[in-house]
């Protein structure tokens, strides 16, 4: 049921006023799946986001920032419950470009392939 509740409040929850304390430059594993590897976190939000039309290597910017949004709505399902303090999309874009500068990513569109997204 937790599981249910959790990928609910994923997709009904889109940007906030960010977080108080914003995410350093170039950190990305408190807030991702920092078990992993940074390949292993891209793979999970290609999956995620549900894009077929190009390999998780060609993500935009965008995307990735889409699907870091999945995953904090994910992992931290209980912080809109108790606070207005929650990522905003430019935190989650600083996130996005730490993780695909770790991936070895180069010469990542900043924009664009929304529409390529499900869900």
């Amino acid at each position: 049921e937790d599981l249910r509740e959790r990928f609910a409040a994923a997709r009904r929850l889109v940007w906030g006023t960010g977080l108080r304390k914003a995410p350093e430059p170039g950190s990305w594993r408190p807030y991702l799946l920092g078990f992993k590897e940074p390949l292993e976190n891209l793979a999970e939000i290609w999956a995620m986001i549900g894009v077929t039309a190009r390999p998780k290597e060609r993500l935009t910017i965008d995307q990735i920032t889409e699907g870091v949004r999945r995953v904090l709505s994910f992992k931290f399902a209980h912080l809109p419950q108790i606070t207005d303090n929650v990522w905003s999309e430019e935190q989650a874009r600083g996130i996005a470009r730490a993780l695909a500068h770790d991936c070895g990513l180069q010469d990542v569109e900043e924009h664009g392939g929304l529409d390529e997204i499900c869900g």
